[in-house]
């Protein structure tokens, strides 16, 4: 994560850290502050991989940026994936 003059816009490095092979569970939540929460339970690797990676980065920032995608194996005209496509029942 790079800040910028703007305290409102960061810059995400792309580096994965975990996938959701690694979530058994999540839920949504509010906070102390009554703002929205998610929580995700991790199986014992990605909590070891969760726990290295903060240990190493204690003090600096952290984005979690969930993400769904399920590949349908549609192609568009430029051979790039189609996602979010709905269809209708009729």
């Amino acid at each position: 994560m790079k800040q910028t003059a703007k305290v409102s816009q960061l810059w995400l490095y792309k580096r994965v850290i975990l996938t959701g092979d690694h979530i058994t569970d999540s839920t949504s939540s509010q906070d102390e502050y009554n703002q929205p929460q998610v929580n995700i339970s991790l199986d014992s690797a990605g909590g070891n991989i969760m726990s290295n990676f903060t240990k190493d980065n204690i003090g600096k920032p952290m984005a979690t940026l969930f993400v769904e995608y399920k590949d349908s194996g549609k192609k568009d005209a430029n051979g790039r994936a189609v996602s979010g496509e709905t269809g209708r029942g009729d």
